[in-house]
Formats: structure tokens, sequence, C-alpha cells
């Protein structure tokens, strides 16, 4: 049986204040879906990293991941670094399948949602 679950990524800080907003959405979103298979993670300067999630949800039987970057664009984390680190890890754990999705800003709705906020403003 294939068990999947969800990863959201984001860059990362040493500041706890800024990691605050990203461990909110996951516990609102853990909430609202009733589903405990979405997990958040860290480029660097936070824990924990996708490398240490990874590692904890295949020992769980995970076999299939969706990696949702929640960046504005794609910059040299998802061109280069996020498919290094799925590559390392895809050869670590044999049989599992990692899948990056695109971030989050390339949403048509976040566009939508981005361009009716930002209204407000002007």
């Amino acid at each position: 049986m294939n068990k999947t679950c969800l990863i959201l990524l984001t860059h990362g800080s040493k500041r706890a204040s800024w990691c605050k907003p990203f461990q909110n959405l996951l516990r609102k979103l853990r909430q609202e879906t009733g589903k405990t298979n979405i997990h958040l993670a860290h480029m660097e300067l936070a824990a924990p990293s996708l490398e240490d999630v990874v590692g904890r949800v295949v020992k769980e039987g995970v076999t299939a991941i969706r990696v949702l970057p929640l960046f504005m664009s794609s910059g040299t984390h998802l061109i280069k670094d996020i498919p290094k680190q799925v590559k390392a890890l895809t050869r670590q754990h044999r049989g599992l399948k990692i899948v990056t999705l695109p971030p989050l800003g390339s949403h048509p709705r976040f566009l939508k949602m981005m361009l009716e906020l930002t209204q407000e403003y002007v």
C-alpha cells in the first residue's frame, strides 16, 4: 500500500518568531483537514530539516512524499538545492518517491489573493 504525506517546506530562520506562522499553518491544516500526514520542514537555520522529516516519515511507512515549497518563486533553492536534496534522499531511501510541487507563489489563486490584499493599500 502506498502511504503518502505532504511536507511544507520553508526557507527557515534562526528567529523563532519567523517560524511561528508556518507552525500555525501546519497546526490549522491538520485541524481543518483532520489529517496527520502533513509535516513542516525548513531548508536551513531551523529545525526540522527536510532530511530529518523524510527520515522520520519513512520509518513510519511513508513511501511517497509531496514537497510543497512555501516560496514566492523559483530561486536557487528551488532550482538547485531542493532537487539535489531530493535526489540524495531518494538514493538513501530506496523505493521512496518524492515529488516537488511548484512554489506556492506560482499558484493562480495565490496571485489572486495577493492582488486582493495589496489593493487594500492602493
